[in-house]
């Protein structure tokens, strides 16, 4: 009847090639994959997710301008906000010397650098 193995075999056992008489379709291009920028996710974060309800929200606390992830990050204190931690308040300094010679620099220092110099300048 219905289910018939014969159109298989041609899978599974080694046969001669057989070309057709039909051309490929013009709009054939392969595997149409979709790349990673084709999906969009959820909301994960907020009251209004996907999966989950948004209940009230009250709060006793009054509400912090740094303890918010949507709040804006620019207003945010950076590192450079803060002072140098001197570490020697809290340990004896380290004794500063080194196994090496002092030398001075040959030359008087007069001599131009390369900011001195311009490509383009012939005389």
């Amino acid at each position: 009847g219905d289910y018939t193995t014969e159109p298989a075999n041609k899978h599974v056992f080694h046969t001669a090639p057989a070309n057709s008489m039909l051309s490929r379709p013009k709009d054939f291009k392969g595997f149409q994959t979709p790349g990673p920028a084709t999906y969009s996710l959820p909301r994960i974060l907020g009251p209004h997710t996907v999966y989950t309800r948004a209940e009230p929200c009250y709060s006793m606390r009054w509400k912090s301008q740094y303890q918010s992830c949507f709040q804006d990050m620019a207003k945010t204190p950076g590192p450079a906000a803060f002072d140098k931690v001197e570490l020697d308040i809290y340990k004896p300094k380290a004794p500063k010397y080194s196994m090496g010679l002092k030398t001075k620099l040959v030359g008087k220092g007069t001599e131009p650098g390369p900011a001195d110099y311009s490509i383009g300048k012939v005389r």
